[in-house]
Parts: C-alpha cells; sequence; structure tokens
C-alpha cells in the first residue's frame, strides 16, 4: 500500500553555539581541505588493504566524514551513486545501537539493512563514532561492496523478496571498544561463499575508518572545537552559495523528465515513470511520487539512493567542480511516496537498486535540458553495462566469482 509523499532535506542544524559568522575564511579553507585529505586517506587505507578488486580496482564504496548532526564533512572521489546516501547510513546504524549515548570510543557499528542504507545487502557499511577527550566530535563511516552475504546467487537478478538477498545486518557492534565481536565475525563468515573476500575486507572497512578517525582527531586538536565547528558552517554556508548561485539560473517552473526500465528482472512489462522537478529562485523539487508501486522483482530503490541520485546530479551540475559537502545538497528537496518503486520498503526485493537509480539520474538530467539545453549533457542511456560471473573450482569444489562493470 502506497503512503502519503514525504519530503526529504539535508541536515541543517548545527552543534550548540557554532556560528558561521565567527570563522575566518582562511582558516576555514584550511580545514575544508584537511577534511578533503581525511576522507582521501581512509580511501587510501581501505584500498591498500582490501581483498576484493570490486573494491580496490572498480572503487565499489564511499569513504566519508560526518558531524555530529550526521552532515557531510567530506566524501573522498570513489562511486559517485553512493554520495548522498551515507547520512543514512550514519544516523541509521548509530540510532540501531541506541543513540550517541550508547556509543563509546573504538566502537564501529556494521549496517546493511538495504532499506537504510539504501543499496542491497551486499554494500556494508561500517559506521565508528570519532572521540576527542570523550566528546563524541563526528563519526568515520565506509559503505562497500561485498563479494558476496549468502544471498541465493552472488549477484541476483530475480528476486522477489529481500530475504533471497542476503543476510542482514541491523546495526551491530562489530567491535566494541575496540574489541572484536567474534560472533559477528563469525556470522559474516558463515554467510558468504567467499569468507577469505569477506573478513578481509571488513578488516579494511575498519583500517579505512581508522584512519579518518585519527585525521579528524588531528584536524581539531590543531585548530580547537570551537572555531574547528564554526569552520563547517562556514563552509556548508558556502557549498550551499555555489549549488544555489547556478539554481537561480534556471527559470522557474516545472519541468517533467521521463524514465523506462525495460522490465523489473520477473515480468517482461516495461516499467516507466516521470519525475517532476519544480524551480522556484534557488531552490529545486525533485517529485517522484508518481512512481508505480514497488515491483515484483528486484528494480526497487530505497529512500536513500533515490535521494542520492537528486544530489549526485544537480551537485554535479551546481556545485563547480568542487569536492561536496551538507551544504551543497541544502537547496535540493526530494519527495517521493513511502511504498513505491523510489521508496520500496521491506520486504519489496531491491537488488538492482542501482539500475532505477541510473534511470533516475537520466531523467533528472532530461527535466533540466528542458529549461538549460546547453548546460547538460547528452544522455547515457541510464545503464551500467556489467558482467559477473561465478562457479566453483573443478579440483577443489572451492567458489570462484568476478565481475567487470563498465
Amino acid at each position: 500500500m502506497l503512503g502519503e509523499p514525504v519530503t526529504y532535506r539535508a541536515g541543517v542544524r548545527a552543534p550548540a553555539g557554532a556560528r558561521a559568522s565567527d570563522a575566518d575564511p582562511i582558516t576555514t579553507e584550511v580545514i575544508r581541505h584537511g577534511l578533503n585529505s581525511a576522507a582521501n586517506q581512509m580511501k587510501r587505507a581501505l584500498v591498500r588493504t582490501s581483498f576484493s578488486p570490486v573494491i580496490y580496482e572498480v572503487l565499489d564504496f564511499a569513504a566519508v566524514l560526518y558531524d555530529t548532526e550526521y552532515r557531510m564533512l567530506s566524501q573522498a572521489p570513489s562511486l559517485p551513486g553512493f554520495m548522498g546516501t551515507m547520512s543514512f547510513c550514519v544516523e541509521g546504524a548509530v540510532r540501531a545501537v541506541g543513540g550517541p549515548g550508547n556509543l563509546d570510543p573504538g566502537d564501529v557499528i556494521l549496517l546493511n539493512d538495504p532499506y537504510v542504507t539504501g543499496s542491497h545487502p551486499q554494500d556494508a557499511a561500517m559506521v565508528q563514532p570519532v572521540f576527542l577527550d570523550e566528546e563524541l566530535i563526528g563519526y568515520s563511516a565506509i559503505k562497500a561492496h561485498w563479494m558476496d552475504i549468502g544471498a541465493k546467487a552472488p549477484y541476483c537478478t530475480d528476486t522477489t523478496d529481500v530475504f533471497q538477498e542476503g543476510t542482514i545486518f541491523p546495526g551491530v557492534k562489530i567491535i566494541r571498544r575496540g574489541e572484536r565481536n567474534p560472533d559477528v565475525f563469525a556470522i559474516a563468515a558463515a554467510n558468504t561463499r567467499f569468507p577469505t573476500f569477506v573478513l578481509g575486507d571488513i578488516n579494511a572497512q575498519v583500517t579505512g575508518c581508522e584512519a579518518g578517525a585519527r585525521a579528524l582527531v588531528r584536524l581539531v586538536e590543531r585548530h580547537g572545537l570551537g572555531p574547528f565547528r564554526d569552520a563547517v558552517e562556514r563552509m556548508y554556508d558556502h557549498g550551499e552559495a555555489v549549488v544555489r548561485s547556478f539554481l537561480e539560473r534556471i527559470p522557474d517552473g516545472r519541468y517533467v523528465g521521463h524514465g523506462e526500465m525495460d522490465s523489473d528482472g520477473v515480468s517482461d512489462d516495461p516499467v516507466p515513470f516521470d519525475v517532476v522537478l519544480e524551480v522556484e529562485g534557488s531552490t529545486i523539487r525533485l517529485d517522484v511520487s508518481s512512481a508505480p508501486p514497488a515491483r515484483p522483482g528486484p528494480t526497487n530503490c530505497p529512500i536513500a539512493m533515490t535521494v542520492s541520485a537528486a544530489r549526485v546530479v544537480l551537485t554535479m551540475l551546481a556545485g563547480n567542480g568542487e569536492a561536496p559537502n551538507e551544504g551543497h545538497f541544502r537547496p535540493i528537496e526530494v519527495v517521493a511516496r513511502p511504498g513505491s518503486m523510489f521508496d520500496c520498503r521491506a520486504p519489496s526485493p531491491c537488488f538492482l537498486f542501482g539500475w532505477p537509480a541510473t534511470q533516475l539520474c537520466e531523467a533528472v538530467i532530461n527535466a533540466v535540458a528542458q529549461a538549460m539545453p546547453d548546460d547538460v549533457l547528452a544522455s547515457s542511456g541510464g545503464d551500467v553495462v556489467a558482467v559477473v560471473w561465478w562457479g566453483r573450482r573443478a579440483a577443489t569444489g572451492q567458489f570462484w566469482a568476478d565481475g567487470s562493470p563498465h
């Protein structure tokens, strides 16, 4: 059953006492580049220690830093589609363990619930709270694609419910106060065809999160927590101003983009949909509330990924080539209907979430092109050309898998 439309916006609430007007502009730039450097340190640590080519070659991951209000401080360049999902991952992980009051230094939370993370269960998020002298100052997080997590196949195209798509970790402490939780590691290893790869990638994600946490602490220690928070507010305000200056060039109005998938993986019926862009001043609203109900096959998109699709396209068009932060997302609103293809709920299958999300990106570009044809790129066809294959080795019976997304 479809619910009433819901509007999603970027976070704006600041920590108590933080004021952009108190920030020195030069210090703000130093901190902004320091945060981007910290995210890139996370990326480099993950790439150098991961076991799976899908991580270290394809870069199918996101490495991010967030503040205590679940706002994005920085993100390393990797898989663009994850850019706008990570606030859902971080906030969802903290909520799952009982809130910030239940966090301790050295904790790491594992979460792969697709309706929270915005991805299929194989995209697992690790979230580490970052403390300075026992005070929570932010979060370091990595979401990365695991080779296999016990689904009906290493890659699924015809699932009919989420229970066929892999083991769900609903937000559990895989590391507690710096000590590994052996039960969670054992469950992860028992629910994959490739335990060596998955356990290696888990350790790599933890290593990357720790690298980000250390870099964030060093940055705050260097400048002081108060000046750091003031600079972050000014950084967000600048990102917002950059995007709004572009959006103001779009004539106010209503623009409709059309998308269509050939099937949903289960039936052969085409799946058409429309996206409405409403522009008013420097605010843009992406409305997918007319999308069809969740499909019986896995071409459904959790809301975090729908929001991310809007953020990816619009900030890449309007963000002036800057590394993104939460401020770039503030002018963007997303409206979706719970229970629809673009806001699917349990137990709707969503393994191929990336297909409708990519089609949605194309539809948004098509809508913007109606107002600004010289400012957007030509349509790509809205698909990822990928092949995934797997089997068992004849000599040992051991599973193997590989893939090649282009």
